[in-house]
């Protein structure tokens, strides 16, 4: 979340024993070490996917797509609830100018409804990357981000991952001609 490798015995680093993502506890709001097996907001969503799919349809094939942040493409991370039923990075919701932490303590829920985004506009885009491609592929296919809210004033794709749908930040080189955009968590 705030990519600071320091720990501290008030303020440890935490890995997930599912997806093995590390986290500081003030930075995602774990007031104590838990004895045992740690799993992150992420994992317990997905778990709690799995738990419900007698009732809803959940194919635990497909697990890691059923949590991702609404605002990047990227799924691995400090994870957490929205108030309005979605998922989304703490590291993007404070880069987020409109978002706001709705407690402090928990890091949790995390209010993006105001955020400008813009949808997801090229589908069809193949990405030629690294190992990022399944979760840029994924963003693409996913159905539930074509439920964004707003649409963002330009249709300029991030730099990194070349997708044009999320929360995408602009250079603040003050260039009138620079048309950088990136997702935080892609920079």
């Amino acid at each position: 979340i705030c990519f600071d490798g320091s720990s501290t015995d008030l303020n440890s680093i935490l890995f997930c024993d599912g997806c093995n993502a590390a986290m500081h506890q003030s930075c995602y709001g774990v007031h104590e070490i838990p004895d045992g097996d740690f799993f992150c907001e992420r994992c317990k969503g997905i778990q709690n996917a799995a738990a419900l799919s007698q009732y809803i349809p959940f194919d635990i094939d497909n697990s890691r797509h059923a949590v991702m942040c609404c605002l990047c493409p990227l799924q691995h991370g400090g994870i957490k609830p929205t108030t309005d039923g979605r998922w989304v990075h703490v590291c993007c919701a404070i880069w987020a100018k409109d978002s706001i932490i709705t407690n402090l303590t928990d890091m949790a829920p995390i209010d993006v409804t105001n955020i400008k985004t813009q949808t997801v506009i090229d589908t069809t885009l193949t990405i030629k990357k690294n190992n990022q491609n399944a979760a840029i592929a994924a963003f693409h296919n996913n159905p539930n981000f074509g439920k964004i809210n707003d649409t963002y004033p330009s249709k300029i794709p991030c730099i990194f991952c070349k997708i044009s749908g999320g929360a995408l930040r602009r250079c603040a080189c003050e260039t009138a001609s620079c048309n950088v955009t990136f997702h935080p968590l892609c920079a």
